[in-house]
C-alpha cells in the first residue's frame, strides 16, 4: 500500500491503530486533508518558496521584520517527543508555526530546521493548530531562509525507540527503530540482512511497511521505504507513536 498517495486510507490505518484512545477517524482525516489541501495550493512543502518580507502592521508590536516562508517543514522537540510542523513566517526574534495536532504542555522546547540547526524557543501563544514562539537567542535569518547548515539538508527524522517485527524472505525476528522519516528508518536488529534485501516492518500503530536495506554497519541498518509518507500522514503517525493523547478528541 502506498503511503504517499494514501490520503484518507493512510489516516484510516492510523485511526484504526488508536481506536482505543477514543479518537474519531474523521478528526485525523480532516486535520490531514486540510493541511494537504493547503500544500497543493501553495506547493510542495519540501521545496522552499521565495520568502516575502512582511511589513509590521500598526497593531503588530514586533520590531524585527518577518519573512513569509509559506510552507517549510520543521520539528518541535519536547521532553515527550518530537513533532512535525510547518514554518509560516520567521524573524530574528520569533516564528509562527502551523501544527498537525495539539502540542504537549510546556513553554520551552527546541525548534529543529531541515538543515539540522536547533534553536531554543519559548511558546508565546497558541490558537488551534497555529502557534507563535520566541527565539531565546537571535536567529540568523539569512542562514535559516537559505537552508544553510553544517550538514546537507535532509528529510526530517523523528528520534524514537520503536520495537518492530522484521519479516524477510529468509528469516524473521525483532528489530528496534531508532529514527523514522517519511522515506526510511534506521533500525537495529541481529537478523542477517543483506544490502537491497526486502523486508516488512510491523508494529502497533504502524501501518505495514515494505522496505529495502540500503546500508548496514554491525547491527545497525538503514532502510528505505518502497512508498513514502505524505507530510500530514507522517506528522499524525509520529504523534500517535509518541503521544496519542495529542490527537485524541
Amino acid at each position: 500500500m502506498g503511503f504517499g498517495g494514501m490520503g484518507s486510507d493512510g489516516l484510516q490505518l492510523i485511526a484504526n491503530g488508536i481506536a482505543g484512545s477514543g479518537c474519531e477517524q474523521n478528526v485525523l482525516r480532516d486535520a490531514a486533508l486540510a493541511v494537504m489541501g493547503q500544500t497543493h495550493r501553495q506547493g510542495d512543502p519540501a521545496i522552499s518558496a521565495l520568502p516575502r518580507v512582511q511589513s509590521n502592521a500598526p497593531h503588530d508590536k514586533r520590531a524585527a521584520p518577518r519573512y513569509s516562508l509559506l510552507i517549510r517543514p520543521a520539528k518541535l522537540i519536547f521532553s515527550r517527543g518530537e513533532f512535525l510542523c510547518v514554518l509560516r513566517d520567521i524573524s530574528e526574534t520569533g516564528v509562527s508555526l502551523r501544527c498537525f495536532h495539539r502540542l504537549p504542555s510546556g513553554s520551552r522546547m527546541e525548534l529543529e530546521m531541515q538543515n539540522g540547526d536547533r534553536h531554543p524557543v519559548a511558546r508565546i501563544w497558541q490558537e488551534g493548530n497555529h502557534a507563535g514562539f520566541r527565539f531565546l537567542d537571535p536567529l540568523d535569518v539569512d542562514r535559516a531562509i537559505a537552508g544553510q547548515g553544517d550538514f546537507p539538508k535532509r528529510p526530517l527524522r523523528i528520534g524514537i525507540h520503536l520495537p518492530v517485527e522484521v519479516v524477510s524472505p529468509l528469516a524473521s525476528g525483532e528489530g528496534l527503530i531508532g529514527n523514522l522519516s517519511q522515506q526510511g528508518a534506521r533500525m537495529q536488529t541481529t537478523l542477517p540482512l543483506a544490502i537491497d534485501q526486502p523486508v516488512r516492518l510491523r508494529a502497533r500503530h504502524l501501518p505495514d511497511i515494505r522496505a529495502k536495506v540500503r546500508w548496514r554497519k554491525g547491527e545497525e541498518h538503514g532502510l528505505v521505504f518502497e512508498t513514502t509518507f505524505a507530510l500530514p500522514e507522517f506528522a499524525l503517525l509520529a504523534a500517535t507513536l509518541q503521544c496519542p493523547a495529542l490527537i485524541a478528541c
